[in-house]
């Protein structure tokens, strides 16, 4: 559910408003949260509030759907593997105080930059 909100302040942050976006996750959890507005988990519910708000805000709406992690191209940088910084979405969006509990250590294209580049064949 970071990850969602995360993926929605990038896209704010590059000036989208009024699209409509298509969120694939392997988690099942965040899928069907995203799908019914709710979950069993009262931290990723007051994330998922503040991504309704978001949605709402700037005029965006969403499609949810599973993803086999084995075709989930999020699943390598979630693991720290970053594809080369050129590839990387810009601008990066500030990240939001009340999610740097979720990232440690925080992730900078300063970072990136100097992480070896994993190629997968």
């Amino acid at each position: 559910m970071v990850a969602v909100e995360l993926a929605l302040h990038a896209v704010i942050a590059a000036g989208y408003e009024n699209v409509h976006l298509i969120f694939r996750s392997d988690n099942s959890g965040v899928v069907g949260a995203l799908k019914c507005g709710s979950s069993r988990n009262a931290p990723q519910n007051s994330i998922l509030r503040r991504i309704i708000h978001l949605f709402h805000d700037h005029d965006l709406w969403v499609t949810t759907t599973w993803i086999p992690t084995k075709d989930n191209p999020a699943d390598d940088p979630s693991r720290g593997v970053f594809p080369p910084v050129e590839n990387l979405f810009s601008p990066l969006p500030k990240l939001p105080s009340h999610l740097s509990q979720f990232l440690e250590p925080p992730i900078t294209v300063r970072t990136v930059r100097a992480l070896p580049l994993h190629i997968h064949t």
